[in-house]
């Protein structure tokens, strides 16, 4: 799955595979661009929610009813951008 994050000051869309967290609390990819800069409870909290939201992205199309069934198909999405907060 590609993982796209917008920065926290917006002026960069970028895909990452790797984030961490500085000395500094910034949220950083892997080639050392700062995403965001938060206090060290928050930076943590947009990294959970990021891994949360990741795991959590399913698509599930309901279509008509056939035989008084409902027929669901369920997909995950191939890709994902994630908007860093500004607090």
């Amino acid at each position: 799955m590609e993982l796209w994050i917008r920065s926290q000051d917006k002026k960069c869309l970028t895909m990452v595979n790797h984030l961490y967290i500085d000395d500094n609390h910034h949220i950083r990819q892997q080639d050392d661009l700062i995403l965001g800069t938060y206090e060290t409870k928050r930076a943590l909290e947009i990294l959970d929610e990021i891994e949360n939201f990741k795991d959590a992205l399913t698509i599930i199309n309901l279509s008509d009813k056939k035989n008084d069934l409902i027929i669901a198909t369920v997909e995950k999405l191939n890709s994902f951008t994630y908007k860093m907060p500004k607090e």
